[in-house]
């Protein structure tokens, strides 16, 4: 059976939950990245049948809610609307900003 989807009540459930766990600078990078959310297609998972909750963005860069797995990670998009086929996790929140800083900062943002 599956599981139905996340509903947008309890996405900001775990928004505020993790938004909480933020220290200032990593809060002050949200502020600038977090958007509204909305449903994005993720082709790599069943034929494209299957929409993640985008919550961020950062030039071609989409910071979305993968509700498979309980995290957040990021990925390249070409399309808007559409999450694309690379990108990295598993992480909470606090994680996502700290790269996002790092990146900013000019040091090495992921390692894999």
């Amino acid at each position: 059976m599956e599981r139905p989807p996340l509903s947008e009540a309890q996405l900001y459930d775990i928004l505020l939950k993790q938004e909480a766990e933020l220290r200032p600078k990593a809060e002050r990078m949200w502020e600038m990245v977090k958007i509204a959310p909305e449903r994005w297609d993720d082709p790599s998972y069943a034929s494209g049948r299957v929409s993640f909750w985008a919550v961020g963005l950062i030039g071609d860069w989409v910071l979305f809610w993968n509700e498979f797995e309980s995290e957040f990670s990021w990925s390249k998009f070409e399309t808007y609307g559409q999450i694309g086929s690379f990108s990295f996790g598993p992480t909470e929140l606090t994680h996502c900003m700290e790269q996002l800083i790092r990146q900013v900062d000019g040091e090495q943002a992921y390692s894999s």
